[in-house]
């Protein structure tokens, strides 16, 4: 790619300049160097130019093209498809070169969206030293940055664990309302009733076994007089 870029100036004449329309989609590079955003048209000197458009989601691809003074350079770029996994790579890339805290909010926010996830570990390399720091998708976003030192895998997930919601304290306990009882309701005056019943049914069935004791028959019953005892 460097000898094309230097190919490209050595063949660049000075005696003027054209225009290159590129057309596709992304960031259009033109001999190495940036100079906006596709589709457009952008001055170049006459001569050959290599032209490159480049971005997050899109494969990168270039064109040679020349410029002369009857001519005009044309660079249409068609996007080749990006895989899932290469769209990834592309959303890592661009927040490990997000610099401002902005930027890299905004990158690690396009990143989750894209692979539907609400919490995430960061981890970095801050003056040598690795670092880590979790990041929701809601406030307060990314949290204080710390050094990994020996905090393991559970020590880190703990910080994204949900609050332990607070239930509602237990309603006081409402003491069960005092019935006065009537009197043929007391313990004592049941007992009694129970009792009675119980004297009265084993009365009964002695009654009811109760047999006169056999006695002699006496046919003179002349002789009975009044004090008289039966035989």
């Amino acid at each position: 790619m460097v000898e094309t870029f230097e190919a490209a100036k050595q063949a660049t004449g000075t005696a003027g300049v054209g225009t290159i329309a590129v057309r596709g989609a992304g960031r259009v590079w033109i001999d190495g160097e940036e100079v906006g955003t596709a589709p457009g048209e952008f001055s170049a000197s006459f001569g050959r130019h290599v032209v490159w458009l480049t971005g997050l989601l899109r494969e990168t691809g270039g064109k040679e093209v020349m410029v002369s003074r009857a001519r005009s350079g044309d660079a249409t770029i068609m996007d080749g498809p990006l895989t899932r996994p290469q769209k990834v790579i592309r959303y890592r890339m661009a927040l490990s070169q997000a610099q401002d805290p902005a930027a890299r909010s905004s990158a690690i926010k396009a990143l989750a969206t894209f692979v539907n996830v609400h919490d995430a570990v960061l981890l970095s390399v801050v003056n040598g030293k690795l670092t880590w720091q979790t990041w929701r998708d809601r406030a307060p976003g990314f949290s204080a940055l710390r050094e990994l030192k020996r905090d393991g895998a559970l020590e880190i997930l703990k910080s994204l664990a949900p609050p332990t919601p607070v239930g509602d304290p237990d309603p006081p306990a409402v003491p069960a309302p005092l019935v006065e009882r009537r009197w043929y309701q007391e313990p004592r005056v049941q007992l009694g009733l129970v009792a009675t019943v119980v004297v009265a049914v084993i009365g009964g069935v002695l009654w009811a076994r109760y047999a006169e004791p056999p006695r002699a028959w006496e046919p003179d019953i002349k002789s009975l007089g009044p004090g008289a005892v039966g035989r």
